[in-house]
């Protein structure tokens, strides 16, 4: 192979990466069973902006499924996710507030799974209670 055609090569290789690293997206999928009444709703709240930096009232709200189970995706750009804490917290009408027991939840970026220009998260988690 010649110097031009090695080049050429090259280039081609450098701008396939560029554009595989540029669409990479990372989707968060929380799931948590908690059994609440009307109008209670349940929020996911963290360490990061997009969880509301442990302010409840800007955590993310999970959408209600049958049989109490709640759930959330969470769509975000590469550059945006780093490690983070996060916990649950039922919201109830009164605004009151209860927060699950326990240690805060550890979010490890290594544990996704590459799945084309996505890496994919899927938390299965449980209240916790002491």
């Amino acid at each position: 192979m010649d110097s031009s055609n090695f080049d050429e090569a090259l280039q081609k290789a450098i701008k396939k990466t560029q554009k595989l690293q540029s669409c990479k997206v990372y989707e968060l999928n929380f799931t948590i069973h908690y059994d609440t009444q009307f109008g209670e709703k349940i929020v996911i709240t963290g360490d990061q902006d997009f969880l509301g930096n442990w302010d409840v009232f800007k955590g993310l709200e999970l959408e209600w499924n049958p049989n109490n189970i709640w759930k959330v995706s969470i769509p975000i750009s590469e550059g945006e996710l780093k490690d983070f804490e996060y916990k649950y917290v039922c919201l109830r009408p009164s605004g009151t507030c209860k927060w699950e027991e326990g240690l805060n939840r550890k979010f490890k970026v290594q544990e996704g799974t590459q799945a084309g220009c996505k890496v994919l998260f899927d938390k299965q988690d449980v209240w916790q209670k002491l």
